[in-house]
């Protein structure tokens, strides 16, 4: 039960992103967003998600048959994210 609800999880993230997106790119009837402020580390973090993201996808696209040492890699990472603090990286997973 517990890897469907991090399922859920996941696809919440991911729509929640896509809308993210979306509110930046397309104006809304009352205009463009706009921020006020940005946190120092923004820029940093943000790097840090897309890196993760660009090294998972990197670990599997090469290959055409499922790779294990990628399944545990992965899940290994999670583990370990779930454990330790390293700049936020997906906290919502």
């Amino acid at each position: 039960m517990s890897s469907l609800k991090n399922v859920k999880r996941v696809e919440k993230y991911i729509t929640d992103k896509a809308n993210e997106r979306n509110k930046l790119l397309y104006a809304a009837t009352n205009g463009y967003p706009h921020l006020e402020s940005v946190a120092d580390d923004f820029f940093f973090v943000q790097k840090q998600k897309v890196m993760t993201m660009a090294y998972s996808y990197l670990l599997i696209e090469p290959y055409n048959e499922k790779q294990p040492f990628v399944q545990q890699a992965i899940d290994s990472l999670l583990n370990m994210l779930g454990k330790i603090q390293s700049a936020h990286l997906h906290d919502e997973v």
